[in-house]
């Protein structure tokens, strides 16, 4: 989580990404979007709804952790979108 929280204020870091490599197959998730590329080619789904729960199964990562730094990308966002505006 410590990582995640320090990487959400970086300039070009405003989105969830968490990587992994397994039996042959290259996982990579990018906010709510999640792909698969090993031997037999390339495969993307949207876990929006099951967010936590693929990042578990994927990742290994405690969905509660998942959550957090989710509602903390948010909380990020929404303060940079309103600096943006001004008073």
């Amino acid at each position: 989580m410590r990582h995640w929280l320090r990487s959400f204020s970086l300039a070009g870091m405003r989105s969830l990404l968490v990587t992994t490599r397994r039996e042959g197959e290259r996982l990579y998730l990018h906010n709510h979007k999640l792909r698969s590329t090993g031997p037999t080619g390339t495969r993307s789904r949207n876990v929006r709804n099951e967010l936590g729960q693929a990042v578990a199964r994927t990742f290994r990562i405690d969905p509660r952790v998942t959550a957090a730094a989710w509602e903390l990308l948010e909380r990020r966002r929404a303060r940079r979108s309103e600096v943006k505006r001004g008073p």
